[in-house]
């Protein structure tokens, strides 16, 4: 192949990447939209996997009473890990997140929220336990969940619809692990907290922006077409 050759081929996967792109773009304008207008529901780890793998591994003939001690101990850690993250995620929310109103749920109700179309269920408070009663249309929410991070096994949080369908394609996301929150973790005993403030006030600025920029795209559209 020639240089020539070579310039075209690049020159094309270079337009072709950029309609692409402008293509994804496009697909998360009516999610943006949505959210704005709608609600957010933060999908809390519960760890309900790991807590019932450890009582059915304490229920073994063969799981004596140090074993059981044992046992207990990695439930309560886990549990309280759990519950602190939890609660300055949650309050982080509530005192940072201004792009549109939030409610809380386990992951372990998952099932449950989504066989009832996600309307008349109950939702956590700032302390975890269910005392919000929310009717949400289906059509006018978004699920904000832990996963992994596009293009890349990072831990983070990505939004979904509903139907579960996962928003990437540029969509605002947050990594969990990164020089910032390293540093709170290195520097301070207060960074559980440090980190949920900084990763909450992240994503709404960064909502906002996303938003923005879905704006003066369609203002673009709307001029283009008269």
């Amino acid at each position: 192949m020639n240089q020539l050759h070579f310039y075209i081929i690049n020159i094309l996967l270079c337009f072709q990447l950029q309609a692409q792109v402008a293509q994804n773009k496009m697909i998360n304008e009516t999610p943006i939209r949505i959210l704005k207008s709608g609600v957010l529901l933060v999908r809390l780890e519960s760890m309900e996997n790991k807590i019932q793998h450890l009582i059915k591994a304490s229920l073994q003939e063969d799981c004596k009473s140090k074993c059981k001690k044992k046992i207990e101990k990695q439930i309560l850690q886990l549990t309280l890990d759990r519950d602190a993250f939890n609660t300055e995620f949650i309050k982080a929310f509530k005192n940072n997140f201004k792009f549109c109103p939030v409610f809380f749920y386990y992951d372990k109700d998952q099932i449950a929220l989504a066989q009832t179309n996600y309307s008349r269920i109950y939702f956590l408070d700032s302390t975890q336990n269910n005392k919000f009663l929310a009717n949400i249309p289906k059509d006018s929410l978004l699920i904000l969940k832990k996963d992994e991070t596009p293009n890349s096994s990072n831990e983070g949080w990505l939004f979904q619809t509903a139907d579960g369908v996962l928003l990437q394609n540029g969509f605002p996301y947050i990594t969990v692990n990164n020089f910032k929150t390293l540093m709170n973790r290195l520097a301070s005993t207060d960074h559980q907290k440090k980190n949920c403030i900084y990763l909450v006030k992240k994503l709404n600025k960064n909502l906002h922006q996303y938003l923005y920029e879905s704006d003066v795209r369609k203002m673009e559209i709307e001029v283009d077409m008269q």
